[in-house]
C-alpha cells in the first residue's frame, strides 16, 4: 500500500469491534488509500483483536497490529522510549504515534476503542483542516479556558464541563465569538452521546449529547480547553509535543490516574500557540459507546489529576516558553513544569509529587531523543 497521509492510533485490551465502523467510514468517504490504523496492543489485549485486524485488512483497510513481539522489536531502535513506556496502560499509544511519524503520516488522529465515526460525518475528512489554514469562529475567554460543552446540544440542561476542566474556573459563562483565521496544529473532534466528563459529574448528571451546535470553532491564542485523545488530530511537526503522559503513579496512598491525555492535550495546545499555531475543534463527531468503568474507582484515579490541574492550569496560561520549534518549546515546557512543582509551597505537593514531576521530566525529554532519533 501507498504511503499514508493520516494515521490513525489507537491502543486496546478490547477484541477489535471499533475496526468495522473506521472501514465502513474511511470506504464512505474514499480515505482507505491515504490512511493507515495502528493498533497498540498490550499484554491484556485478547488474539481475537490481531484476527479482527486481520479480517479489516482483507477487506481493504490499511491496518497494522502490533502486538507485544512487533512492539519489542519496533523498540530495540528506540531504548529510551522502550523504558518509559509501560505495560498495562494507555501509555502504549506512544508506540503507535512513533511508528505513524516513521511512516511519514502527515497528520496523527489519536482515537479510544470506544468511539466510533458517526454516520454522516467524514471521520478522516473532519481532521483534514489539520496543516490548512482555517477560517472559523474564535473564542477568547478572559478565564483562559473556554468550555467546548458550548459547542454542544446536550442534556440535563444543567452547567457541565469536559474532563480536565479547572474547578477554579467553572462557571456558566458566555463566551462571544469572534471571525477568526488561523493555521490548525491541532483538532479536538467531539462526541455524541456519553461525552468525556469526569467521575463526578457522571455520577452526579450523567450527561448525554445529542448533537454539535458549531461544525467548527478556534481557540483563541490565550484560550485553552481539556484535549483529550479520544477523537484528536495533531499536525506531524507538533507531535514532538504531544507525548502521552505517564501515569498510574502513587500519590498520597492513592493512585494518579486518567489525566495522561488531558495534561498530554495541555502541553502540546501550549506549544502550538507558542508557535503561532491554533487549536481547532468540532468536526468530525464520534459516538462514544462507553466501555464498561466502575465510575467510584474513576473518581479516586481522577481525584489527584483534578487537584494538580488546578495548579498546572494556571501555570500553563501564564509560562512563557523559548523556542522556535516543537522540540525546543517543549523541552522547555518539560523542565518549567519540573521548576514549578518544586517550588510549590502547597498541601497537595508532597515528596511523592516532587519525584513523579522529575520522572514526568524525564519522560519527556525520553520522548524529544526519540522522535529526534526517529527523524535522523
Amino acid at each position: 500500500m501507498s504511503q499514508p497521509k493520516y494515521g490513525i492510533v489507537v491502543t486496546t485490551i478490547n477484541r477489535g469491534q471499533f475496526l468495522a465502523a473506521y472501514l465502513e467510514n474511511l470506504g464512505t468517504y474514499g480515505h482507505l488509500s491515504d490512511t493507515r490504523l495502528y493498533v497498540a496492543a498490550d499484554r491484556k489485549t485478547p488474539a481475537d483483536c490481531r484476527r479482527a485486524s486481520e479480517e479489516a485488512r482483507c477487506r481493504g483497510l490499511d491496518v497494522v497490529f502490533l502486538g507485544i513481539d512487533e512492539q519489542l522489536t519496533f523498540l530495540r531502535d528506540f531504548p529510551l522510549l522502550d523504558a518509559v513506556v509501560p505495560w498495562n496502560s494507555d501509555n502504549r499509544r506512544n508506540v503507535g504515534f512513533v511508528m505513524a511519524l516513521r511512516d511519514g503520516v502527515e497528520t496523527v488522529i489519536s482515537i479510544d476503542d470506544d468511539n466510533l465515526p458517526v454516520e454522516g460525518h467524514d471521520f478522516v475528512g473532519g481532521h483534514s483542516v489539520v496543516g490548512r489554514e482555517v477560517a472559523a469562529t474564535a473564542f477568547e475567554a478572559k478565564s483562559g479556558w473556554y468550555n467546548l460543552f458550548e459547542a454542544l446540544d446536550y442534556a440535563p440542561c444543567v452547567p457541565i464541563w469536559p474532563r480536565g476542566f479547572p474547578y477554579r474556573v467553572r462557571r456558566a459563562t458566555d463566551v462571544p465569538g469572534e471571525a477568526g483565521r488561523a493555521i490548525v496544529h491541532v483538532n479536538a473532534g467531539l462526541w455524541l452521546g456519553d461525552p468525556d466528563v469526569d467521575a463526578i459529574t457522571r455520577l452526579a448528571n450523567h450527561p448525554s449529547v445529542q448533537a454539535l451546535k458549531l461544525h467548527r470553532g478556534l481557540l483563541g491564542p490565550r484560550t485553552y480547553s481539556p484535549i483529550n485523545t479520544q477523537n484528536t488530530a495533531i499536525h506531524r511537526d507538533a507531535m514532538a509535543a504531544y507525548y502521552y503522559v505517564l501515569m498510574g503513579e502513587p500519590i498520597f496512598g492513592s493512585r494518579l490516574n486518567r489525566f495522561g491525555d488531558i495534561w498530554s492535550g495541555y502541553f502540546v495546545q501550549k506549544c502550538c500557540k507558542s508557535l503561532g499555531y491554533a487549536v481547532a475543534f468540532g468536526d468530525p463527531a464520534v459516538a462514544q459507546v462507553r466501555n464498561e468503568h466502575d465510575l467510584f474507582s474513576d473518581l479516586r484515579e481522577e481525584y489527584w489529576g483534578i487537584v494538580l490541574s488546578e495548579h498546572l492550569s494556571q501555570w500553563l496560561v501564564d509560562v512563557r516558553l523559548v523556542g522556535a520549534t516543537y522540540e525546543s518549546c517543549y523541552g522547555c515546557l518539560a523542565d518549567e513544569l519540573l521548576a514549578f512543582i518544586r517550588r510549590l509551597d502547597h498541601p497537595s505537593v508532597n515528596h511523592e509529587v516532587v519525584a513523579y514531576f522529575e520522572k514526568v521530566n524525564r519522560s519527556m525529554h525520553a520522548w524529544l531523543e526519540t522522535i529526534e532519533r526517529m527523524r535522523a
